[in-house]
């Protein structure tokens, strides 16, 4: 579905600079340009960048809250499309629509999450 209207709710995240190294140790997703600064540098990043899964995790936990009542069991499907490096430390900005719609802004207004879709049963 469309983004219309307004967003019923807007939220800001803060990620702090040890996000991606508590990450890759819950998930146990071991990539170098996520927690290596040297190889985040030698891969033309700017530097250390959030994994594109926990940027979509936060995206998700809002919608859970707002739309399924808090109740990640309702989740039935997750649709999103990444599209922009989230560095840290920084803020996410989480916009979540009645219809389902959310996405993921950086604090300079890339979108990190976008076309991010919550079908809850």
């Amino acid at each position: 579905p469309p983004l219309e209207g307004d967003p019923v709710v807007t939220v800001d995240v803060p990620v702090d600079g040890g996000a991606a190294h508590t990450y890759t140790e819950c998930a146990r997703i071991w990539n170098p340009i996520h927690t290596d600064l040297a190889v985040a540098v030698a891969a033309d990043l700017p530097g250390l960048i959030l994994h594109g899964t926990a940027t979509l995790a936060h995206g998700v936990s809002v919608g859970v809250r707002h739309l399924a009542g808090g109740d990640p069991d309702a989740v039935v499907r997750v649709r999103g499309r990444f599209g922009a490096m989230v560095p840290m430390p920084s803020t996410l900005v989480v916009s979540v629509w009645a219809n389902g719609r959310f996405e993921v802004r950086t604090s300079d207004g890339g979108q990190a999450v976008k076309h991010g879709h919550l079908t809850v049963a």
